[in-house]
Order: C-alpha cells, then structure tokens, then sequence
C-alpha cells in the first residue's frame, strides 16, 4: 500500500485526515521563531575569538542567546581580510521582538559582549527571519502526540523531523535525518524507529555499530 512520508509540520500534517477536533489540537502545539543575524567585519577576529565556535549569552543586555564565530568554520564563509559573526534571537509571544531595531540592537549587545570593539568596521549586515525555528516543548505536548501521530499512522502518514515530529529533544540535523532512515525502514519491515519514539534511549547512548539495514 502507499504510505505518505515527511517533515511537514504535524499541526499541518494533521490536518490531511479530517478529524473534527483537530483545528483545536493544532493550535495547541508551540513553537518559538528565530531570528538569524549576520555582520560582516573588516579585518581579522581578535584572539580572544579565533577559536571560538559557538557562545551563549543569557545575559539581559545580549539580546542574542548565540553567537557563532561563522567565519572560523572556513575561509570561504567570508572574504580575504574579512571575518563575521552570526547571531541568533529567539522570538514568541512571550518574548517580542522589534524587527526594525533587532540590528542595531545586536550590534550593541555585541559591543558589550566583548565580541565587536568600538573601531571595529562593520561592512555588511543580514538578517533572516524563520518563522518556525523551535518546536518548544511543553505540558500535554505527549498527550497531544499521542492524539496525532497514531491517527496519522492508521491512514498511513508518517510524520517525522524537527517539526514532522515535535519532538525539540530528537530534532537536530542528525536526530532528524534517523527519523527518515528508521522510518523508511520501519515501512519496509526492516527495522525500528528508535530515535523518535526512544529519546532517551538514542540520547544517553553513544552508538557506534549502526549501519543502515538496507547496505
């Protein structure tokens, strides 16, 4: 039989399954936006900086809760006689954010963060809004899943990835990129999904055996 298989948001995904209760359980599940900013700067980043990779600020006057040293990943993230920084701001209803300002702001949280001097010459800017960045966990996020997900899987949906599934504790990169492998194996009868329905189990867990079934 076909089955439908990917990352949509779950709300959305929900939705494909006429289910009268679910416009209700949709707007249930939160999320946080995220605002990506990044300075392009003259020059080459202060030793205090050269090794740097990620920072996180939690102090009030960072209006930042990142910042990512992007140009020491490699030399072609930014220009000959250029470094640059990329800065992450969080974003909800509970925590606004002025757009018009959120620059300029940034700069200054950097100013005082030690991570930009006074003389330092600024020569690009940029800015990237991802209106969903973080699917927030939260209380009855569970119950609301298991409301979902087996709904789905009984019209043969499979709903998987950062925000295909809601699960902030197996959504990075590599946890999401399982999620596809082990439910395409789930499908084929190959195989379980571990990642998105053991959080704990592939989290507190250093596996280094796996392989993929299908090889």
């Amino acid at each position: 039989s076909e089955k439908l298989f990917g990352g949509k948001e779950t709300p959305l995904a929900a939705g494909c399954v006429p289910q009268s209760e679910w416009p209700t359980v949709a707007k249930s599940f939160v999320y946080s936006s995220t605002n990506v900013i990044g300075l392009g700067i003259k020059g080459k980043a202060p030793s205090h900086l050269k090794t740097m990779c990620w920072m996180y600020f939690p102090e009030s006057d960072s209006p930042f809760y990142r910042c990512t040293v992007f140009s020491n990943y490699s030399h072609h993230n930014a220009p000959e006689g250029h470094w640059s920084l990329m800065l992450e701001v969080s974003e909800s209803e509970h925590k606004p954010v002025n757009l018009e300002t959120l620059i300029e702001e940034c700069v200054a949280g950097c100013l005082t963060s030690n991570l930009l001097a006074p003389e330092d010459v600024i020569v690009s800017k940029w800015h990237k809004r991802l209106e969903k960045g973080y699917p927030t966990p939260f209380i009855g996020r569970n119950d609301l899943l298991a409301k979902v997900q087996p709904t789905l899987l009984a019209n043969d949906i499979y709903s998987r990835g950062r925000f295909g599934g809601w699960k902030y504790e197996v959504g990075n990169q590599d946890h999401s990129m399982m999620q596809g492998v082990e439910a395409i194996e789930a499908i084929l009868g190959v195989g379980k999904e571990i990642t998105y329905f053991e959080p704990n189990t592939v989290n507190t867990t250093k596996e280094m055996t796996r392989r993929l079934s299908l090889l």
